[in-house]
């Protein structure tokens, strides 16, 4: 990596999504008693994963462009807005830079903590849960992130190498 130019260490879409792979696994071995390590560790790959849409946006050739646009038959644009994982995490990014979202609020999407019980340790812990929608539907803050990594995974594998059918 070329330490060249004005960004901080990462270079490239894939060195981002390298760092969101490593705080999503550092989100699983942190200790179940440690909320407030867990809870920063979230926020941080929640960030990284919204963040990743600005890293592909700027980074991006026209080929490239066209490519995803013909694999996903939707402009880049609306992919990115239209993913659920992203935007719940596009939601907990802003929610943690900011005192208020402004833009694109989801009005049902709500972060919270479960108690859960951790048979390793014999101990309540908090699990946390992504609510979303009218209808109270919980969803494990880690299976967002998985998602969301599981996009990027796909999106930049698109961009590297024209896949033979469409994946959408």
């Amino acid at each position: 990596m070329s330490k060249q130019n004005n960004r901080f260490w990462y270079d490239t879409p894939r060195d981002m999504l390298a760092k969101l792979d490593r705080e999503i696994q550092a989100l699983v071995s942190i200790d179940p008693l440690d909320n407030q390590r867990r809870a920063d560790t979230l926020l941080n790959a929640a960030i990284t994963a919204w963040q990743l849409n600005d890293w592909v946006q700027s980074t991006i050739t026209k080929t490239q462009r066209s490519r995803v646009s013909e694999v996903y038959q939707k402009p880049l644009d609306k992919l990115f807005l239209h993913n659920p994982n992203l935007h719940i995490c596009r939601q907990i990014a802003t929610a943690g830079k900011h005192a208020k979202i402004k833009q694109r609020h989801h009005p049902t999407a709500r972060t919270k903590a479960a108690l859960c019980f951790d048979f390793k340790s014999n101990q309540a812990t908090l699990g946390w849960m992504i609510s979303v929608g009218d209808y109270g539907d919980h969803v494990p803050a880690q299976e967002v992130l998985d998602g969301a990594r599981d996009f990027w995974s796909k999106l930049l594998d698109v961009m590297d190498d024209p896949p033979t059918q469409n994946i959408a």
